[in-house]
Parts: C-alpha cells; structure tokens; sequence
C-alpha cells in the first residue's frame, strides 16, 4: 500500500472517531445540559414561590393596613382596618350595617366627626379572627407546604397547601385550645401576583372551621391584604379614649 493511500485511511479514522465522539457528548452530555436547565427552572421557580410571601413576612405587626372579605357559604363580612402600634382603627361592613371602629386594649369604640362613643356589645369581625392577624398570618405561612404556580384572569397565582393538622397546631398555640385530628385535609392559600407584587390572597379555611365548629359549610374564605404604613403618634387619640 502507498503511502497516500495510508494517510487517506488514516484521515478516514479520524474522522470517524470524531463523529463518534460528537454523537456521544450530544447522547449524553445534552442530556445533562437539559437536565441542568430544567432543574435550574424548577430552582427558580421555588425561590420565586418563597420570595412572594417574603414581602409580607417583612411588613411591620405595628403599622400595617389590611382589608379582610369573608365568605361563609351564603354569608359575607368586610372590614378594613389599619393597625398603629396598639390602636386598631378600621370600618365594618356586615349586611346593611356599616360601622367605624376603634379597638383599643380590647375595648370597642365607635366614632363619627364630633365624638367617640364605647360600645359593650359589639364585635367589629363576627367571624374567626386568628389570621386576619398579621403575626398569627406570618406564623402559618411559615409551615411546611406543597406549593404549585399557574396563571389566572391575567394573575400569577401562587398555591400553597398546607395540612391541617399543622394549621390546627398554630392555631392551638395562638387561642390556648386543644383542637387534635389524625385526619389530614388541605388547607389553601392562594397569592395572586402581578409583576411579583401581591395583589390579594385567599386563605381557604373550610376544613378547619367546619371541624372545630363541628359544621359541614362548603366554603369558609378569606380575601386578605396587607399593606405597610408609616409610624404615627397615637398619644391623642388614646388621651381621648381613656
């Protein structure tokens, strides 16, 4: 054999183990490469799911504005409040009755342009209150969740799913009862976003309330905002309410 024939079997071997090895690295190390993308998103998306309630994690228990529509079956209450420090002042809507409100050191007041008036027998959310407060609200966020995303009606919308028998736990702790169940149900809380900024959430709490109040409702929802404001001097509106 002469020696160009020997070079142009040569050139053919390497050529051929370079195919080799491109079909090789695109069998296997594309695999990896998507692999590693796809896991990067799914990353991604969890920090996302994480950092969207950490905005209402950092809102200050002091001063803090919210607004709470309550839905129970066939029923509905709204009412706005805004928190200064230990001052809750806010409007209830219920039925036809629409009230304003003073909530200091768990005495009720009412109050119109020329004078505050107590009330004894008036209750400014006629439904469960433990997580319309911001605190109690930070501290079920905190637990352990299944959280899923999708868009809706022009909403991101997180999802998260927590179980009962852990929300029972917080809710024990906050109220000093004693509520324990072996059964493990969902409940919901739903953020809807636009732009990575929280529009409203929706605390699903069917299953709790029906089995501490030993109902069978088909819904029992929160509609929940917060929002931070500024620090305010209280000082005349308590001199005034003492």
């Amino acid at each position: 054999m002469d020696e160009n024939k020997k070079n142009l079997i040569k050139v053919g071997v390497y050529l051929g183990a370079l195919i080799i090895l491109i079909v090789f690295f695109r069998l296997f190390g594309g695999n990896d490469n998507s692999d590693n993308v796809s896991n990067n998103k799914k990353a991604t998306e969890t920090v996302k799911e994480e950092t969207i309630l950490s905005s209402v994690e950092k809102i200050s228990s002091k001063y803090y504005k919210s607004k709470v529509h309550v839905v129970l079956d066939d029923d509905a209450q709204t009412i706005e409040y805004e928190k200064k420090d230990n001052v809750l002042i806010g409007n209830k809507k219920y039925h036809t009755e629409s009230i304003n409100f003073i909530n200091y050191n768990e005495n009720i007041y009412t109050y119109n342009e020329e004078e505050i008036t107590r009330l004894d027998n008036f209750d400014y959310f006629d439904f469960d209150k433990t997580f319309i407060d911001l605190d109690n609200f930070k501290t079920l966020i905190k637990l352990d969740s299944v959280n899923n995303k999708y868009s809706f009606d022009g909403y991101e919308v997180y999802e998260f799913t927590y179980d009962m028998r852990d929300v029972l736990r917080v809710y024990n702790n906050i109220n000093d009862t004693n509520y324990v169940t072996l059964e493990r149900k969902d409940i919901t809380l739903k953020v809807y976003s636009n732009n990575n900024k929280i529009e409203y959430m929706i605390l699903d709490l069917t299953n709790v309330y029906n089995f501490i109040n030993d109902t069978e409702l088909n819904e029992i929802s929160y509609k929940l905002t917060f929002e931070e404001t500024k620090e305010e001097d209280t000082s005349w509106l308590i001199e005034k309410l003492k």
